[in-house]
């Protein structure tokens, strides 16, 4: 599977923060945002489940939807960094969280998913309201769900370590 490195401070690359309009295709490969706060405003399509990082210290903003393409695919968000969603996704599989943050910045955004799996790291709101209400939340050792001052719904809840909601007194589960 292979990996798209963004690493605009490469080697004759940009020194600032740099937006991609082009089509991605993954199909089980990565996206890798290395350095920077970049933006992938191009169409993501998952082809199979795949893998959207962000090292430490750095963010990628995924401005257009994430669908699929011929089944039913996810994505897992790693990396130490963070990845911010800010379009309606239409992809059906789950998405799961395994380091740094995922912020879902729009209501809906992740309205098709089926699942929410945070196995470590933190699932942002950045809206009202942005998942499948009847998709399963579970929570691993580390894994976080943070209001961040928004409202959201559940469905099944399963706590297999010692996961986190965070709540504000605007927010609410």
């Amino acid at each position: 599977n292979a990996t798209l490195r963004l690493d605009p401070d490469g080697t004759g690359g940009s020194s600032v923060d740099t937006t991609w309009n082009e089509t991605l295709l993954l199909s089980g490969g990565t996206l890798s945002n290395r350095r920077r706060n970049n933006v992938w405003q191009g169409s993501v399509v998952l082809q199979a489940n795949s893998v959207i990082s962000a090292g430490a210290s750095t963010s990628l903003t995924i401005s257009s939807a994430i669908s699929e393409e011929a089944g039913s695919f996810g994505f897992t968000k790693g990396g130490d960094g963070t990845v911010i969603s800010t379009n309606t996704n239409t992809f059906t599989g789950a998405t799961n969280v395994t380091g740094g943050v995922l912020e879902a910045g729009t209501t809906g955004g992740f309205n098709s998913s089926t699942a929410l799996n945070l196995a470590a790291g933190t699932f942002r709101l950045g809206a009202n309201q942005v998942f499948n209400d009847a998709a399963a939340v579970s929570f691993g050792a580390g894994g976080i769900l943070q209001a961040n001052g928004f409202s959201e719904i559940l469905g099944v809840v399963a706590v297999n370590g010692a996961g986190t909601v965070d709540l504000d007194a605007a927010s609410g589960i």
